[in-house]
């Protein structure tokens, strides 16, 4: 008797998982979600906005190219972020620590 209450009770667990797990699967997650044209758009906003290092401006973005694609809000915002930093760690190292150009 104490193991058949063990099976239904492992079983009520097993189907609890299974809703939560099928639950997390649903569509209404994709209002957060970004195809590449959008995360494109969302890039050259913040690329815009930044002051990249003298004579260099942002990378040409890459997201329309990704198809069946589709990225959280805020990626190209990271991407862009991203780019500027290495763009002003380079011109760092070539300015500063390698001496290029006399600064």
């Amino acid at each position: 008797m104490k193991s058949m209450r063990l099976y239904s009770k492992m079983a009520s667990l097993g189907l609890c998982v299974s809703l939560l797990a099928v639950g997390g699967c649903s569509r209404s997650h994709d209002d957060n979600l970004m195809d590449g044209f959008q995360t494109e758009a969302e890039y050259n906003a913040e690329a815009a906005s930044l002051a990249w290092p003298p004579g260099r401006s942002a990378p040409s973005p890459w997201h329309h190219l990704e198809t069946d694609v589709y990225n959280e809000k805020g990626v190209g915002v990271t991407d862009a972020d991203r780019q500027w930093l290495c763009a002003w760690e380079v011109h760092y190292w070539l300015f500063t620590i390698e001496g290029v150009g006399g600064v």
